[in-house]
């Protein structure tokens, strides 16, 4: 029996079990009994290879395992969670256990730190959010816009769009996975780690939206990009000086797009590579220094 087939069947358990089920209440009553009849199939196993100093009997870890498994898809199939969308998410948390481990693996010993931003920095983010727009919602978006996320294209559009509502089915598109790496960042990267930096990736893309967390994840595998961290702040001047870089003053250089980053580096002495573009072009500090092409960055 395949996890499609198991999925199937204890969904028509379900269905006995249950009946039809409208009630969004009922369902999350029914999805706390589950979680704890999990929780408790999981603690009797562990009791008994206490007793049994540790031990554990085969038939008790697999019908155990068996039990916490039935119940899990319980839950699924009482939320309409297809096979093939737990088989993707799945395969998204192997992808990021994997380059956690590796990244983590690793530790820093005092190399020069560069802070790297991703989108707009590595990643194409505006081309496509742009394309998407006129794909989805028939919302001309400038990419020269001195707005970043196009709010005023957006709340002027017939329909009376709700730019995050918008932003939030570009997430649920999973268009994060699929963002054009920027011309010369693959070669960029090498370049900084032939110098013997150390690469920290920073990005405000928000860490507790999941869906965003793992797209990230799976775009870092599937671009190959080198780097030896990666984390996530909407706070990046402030995560950088909570980061065992800071105060043996590592950090050489940042990389962002953001004009509200690039000055909170630059106002605390950390020098910063910034693409042009047409929201960040008015900024001005003596720690900032412009590129029209990511390649420059490593000769300013």
């Amino acid at each position: 029996m395949n996890f499609i087939d198991m999925m199937e069947a204890q969904a028509k358990y379900n269905k006995t079990k249950f009946g039809e089920l409208d009630s969004d209440d009922r369902k999350r009553e029914i999805s706390k009994d589950l979680a704890l009849n999990a929780y408790n199939s999981i603690n009797k196993m562990i009791k008994k290879m206490r007793i049994d100093n540790g031990l554990p009997h085969e038939d008790d870890l697999i019908f155990s395992s068996i039990d916490v498994l039935r119940y899990v898809m319980s839950m699924l199939n009482l939320w309409d969670i297809s096979p093939e969308e737990v088989s993707t998410a799945f395969l998204l948390k192997d992808i990021f256990l994997d380059i956690d481990h590796k990244t983590n693996s690793k530790k820093w010993e005092g190399q020069p730190v560069a802070i790297v931003d991703i989108d707009d920095v590595l990643a194409e983010f505006r081309q496509p959010f742009s394309d998407f727009l006129k794909q989805e919602y028939k919302v001309e978006a400038d990419v020269e816009s001195p707005q970043y996320f196009f709010v005023e294209e957006i709340l002027n559009a017939d329909e009376g769009l709700n730019p995050e509502k918008v932003f939030e089915s570009f997430v649920n598109d999973s268009q994060f996975r699929h963002l054009p790496v920027i011309e010369g960042a693959k070669e960029f990267l090498i370049s900084l780690r032939s110098q013997g930096y150390w690469i920290q990736l920073l990005t405000a893309r928000p860490k507790k939206d999941l869906k965003i967390f793992y797209d990230t994840y799976y775009w870092l595998g599937a671009t190959g990009l080198c780097f030896d961290r990666v984390d996530f702040s909407p706070e990046k001047l402030r995560w950088c000086m909570n980061s065992e870089y800071y105060d043996s003053g590592a950090i050489t250089f940042a990389v962002d797009d953001s004009p509200k980053h690039a000055l909170e580096y630059a106002k605390h002495g950390i020098c910063v590579k910034v693409p042009i573009k047409s929201y960040n072009k008015s900024i001005n500090h003596e720690n900032i220094q412009f590129y029209s092409k990511i390649g420059e960055a490593i000769g300013i």
